[in-house]
């Protein structure tokens, strides 16, 4: 046997080292999303919840102006709302800086932009259940269920600060160690 054919190529064995075969690699795979349509939902999103957010924040100013009750269920379900619409305007708008960016926020950053808005959903949900169980006259079901929503919703609020302080230990941890 020829002593050149024995010898191998190092670079050769890496590149044959993953498959075991000799066949060529799969190819890349490619966004389902060209980044033109990207873009535009980005821009759509983000006009759509400016939007909301403006109207809200109006129908704030009508409550102060005619001077509505300004603790009731309305304003309430208004500034919940105002609060949800802001946060997804902001996070919208870091997307057209730069996508990675906004997917590698701190853990701080990233609970208030893509886990707070899920519990204030709920908060608001909570609020309009407990409006309807009042507006039907169910006092008595309408305070069991006032304090089931409180304990439901302060749970909720619980185990996702308690994720954020697992995610901060867990990066410190990673950082550090």
């Amino acid at each position: 046997m020829n002593g050149e054919a024995m010898e191998r190529n190092p670079a050769q064995e890496q590149q044959h080292a993953g498959n075991g075969s000799h066949l060529p690699p799969p190819p890349t795979i490619t966004p389902a999303i060209p980044p033109y349509v990207k873009l535009g939902l980005t821009i759509a999103y983000t006009i759509f919840y400016s939007l909301l957010f403006a109207f809200i924040y109006a129908q704030l100013w009508l409550v102060l102006r005619y001077r509505h009750k300004r603790f009731s269920y309305q304003t309430a379900f208004l500034f919940l709302c105002l609060l949800w619409a802001a946060l997804r305007a902001l996070l919208f708008s870091f997307y057209f800086r730069d996508c990675v960016t906004a997917n590698a926020l701190g853990p701080f950053a990233f609970w208030l932009l893509y886990c707070f808005p899920v519990c204030l959903q709920f908060f608001t949900l909570s609020l309009m259940n407990l409006y309807c169980a009042q507006v039907r006259g169910y006092w008595c079901w309408c305070w069991c269920w006032c304090w089931s929503c409180a304990g439901a919703s302060a749970s909720l609020v619980l185990v996702l600060v308690l994720v954020l302080v697992l995610v901060l230990v867990l990066v410190w941890y990673w950082y550090w160690c």
